[in-house]
């Protein structure tokens, strides 16, 4: 009888533990979620610049468009580029500030911004895959230094590497630039 109550009190223990690192939302590196986050807002006291490319369909040269938001802890800056030779067609910046900045990163690291599966696929580059609809690369770099790098596309049932929440992600990029929308409404993307 004292040995089932033994087993017994043992097995509690050991799911009340459970229960509490589930609760504490402790992952497998002993790190937990919130530390996880305030890690990656961390960068906003650094010269790092988090990026969205936005590439549009493989179409002719002078119907193709590519946007690129680039924020920092300075300012977000937003580039569109007709053709496939680099050709500005707007370039806008904005200032930013550093709260501003930590709350941006705060959110991507919520929304899995960091999260890649490089292994997902051997390709190095998401070009030529979604032909008739649009590229994401998800990119931060401080310094020479990729931070994150990683890709998805809007054509599902493709590789990607980027495995965080795709749709928030894009749309906290875009609602950084003021009126993104009607800067690039004209544009084939």
């Amino acid at each position: 009888m004292t040995r089932y109550l033994l087993g017994f009190i043992f097995a509690l223990i050991l799911i009340i533990l459970v229960v509490i690192l589930l609760l504490t939302g402790v992952n497998k590196s002993g790190i937990s979620y919130g530390q996880q986050i305030n890690k990656f807002a961390k960068y906003s006291t650094s010269s790092a610049e988090s990026e969205l490319i936005i590439n549009g369909p493989i179409v002719a040269s002078t119907k193709h468009n590519e946007v690129i938001i680039r924020v920092s802890k300075f300012d977000v800056n937003l580039i569109a580029i007709s053709g496939y030779n680099n050709n500005i067609i707007i370039n806008k910046t904005y200032l930013n500030s550093q709260n501003s900045y930590n709350a941006f990163l705060r959110a991507l690291a919520i929304n899995g911004f960091n999260l890649s599966n490089s292994s997902a696929t051997t390709l190095t580059s998401p070009v030529g895959l979604c032909s008739g609809g649009d590229t994401y690369e998800f990119k931060m770099k401080l310094y020479s230094k990729n931070i994150v790098n990683s890709w998805q596309t809007n054509c599902y049932n493709v590789a990607h590497t980027f495995n965080g929440n795709f749709n928030a992600t894009v749309s906290l990029f875009q609602a950084q630039v003021p009126n993104y929308y009607s800067d690039v409404s004209n544009l084939n993307l």
